[in-house]
């Protein structure tokens, strides 16, 4: 993954997408399947702001 993330960058290709077609390894598993271990699906948590990541932090932290 850092070395697509790398090669991401030096081709300002920052777009989510276009980092994952990059990869030649990527293994989707259905929601269903995460379901099972994370019914809620609180392990994926989108950030796409500071504030998001703060509020990231602090559940992280329990606050």
């Amino acid at each position: 993954m850092v070395k697509v993330l790398n090669a991401a960058w030096s081709l300002n290709k920052m777009k989510f997408s276009e980092i994952l077609k990059m990869l030649s390894d990527l293994v989707y598993v259905p929601t269903e399947k995460l379901k099972q271990i994370d019914p809620e699906l609180k392990t994926f948590y989108n950030v796409n702001s500071p504030e998001a990541l703060q509020t990231l932090m602090k559940k992280s932290r329990g606050e």
